[in-house]
């Protein structure tokens, strides 16, 4: 009788425990040292993918940090341009504000001059305020606007010559 009380006291505390791989949980009897190997690994493994995956956002952060210095250089680049051609329109304004018309078809022309400044440096202005273009867009923008100015500059330095 006492044998078979022992080996059920026995049977019973051996179908009570189960194996585990965390060590806090399998006590003296159930530890495992391969299943905690196991999953010593695992963690490893996973710190590893996570070190990657760090490592890969860091170079993204750099990549866009670097991105966007390279388009605020191009922004001042275009601003600074800008900033030039509305300089250049206001000295067309200013010549104009300064001629005198001697006949009508110089009035004519006068008035032609003065619609195109005045159609320009609202372009100018409208570019400065333009945030849906791209930089290339901007940068073409703002050259076409030049050669405008250029050609209107050129064209008061004749009438003035008249």
């Amino acid at each position: 009788m006492k044998r078979l009380v022992i080996g059920v006291f026995l049977a019973a505390l051996c179908a009570g425990c189960q194996t585990t791989t965390d060590p806090r949980e399998g006590g003296l009897f159930n530890y495992s040292p391969k299943a905690y190997e196991q999953r010593a690994d695992e963690r490893r493994a996973r710190l590893q993918e996570l070190e990657a995956e760090q490592q890969a956002e860091e170079q993204q952060s750099q990549k866009l940090t670097a991105s966007a210095k390279d388009k605020r250089q191009q922004k001042a680049a275009i601003d600074k341009k800008l900033a030039a051609a509305n300089k250049e329109i206001a000295e067309v304004k200013e010549t104009l504000d300064g001629y005198s018309a001697l006949n009508s078809r110089q009035e004519q022309q006068l008035a032609s001059l003065r619609a195109r400044q005045a159609s320009l440096q609202s372009q100018i202005a409208s570019v400065k305020n333009e945030s849906s273009l791209s930089e290339k867009q901007l940068q073409g923008e703002v050259d076409r606007l030049n050669r405008e100015i250029t050609q209107l500059s050129n064209e008061t330095a004749a009438l003035s010559a008249l």
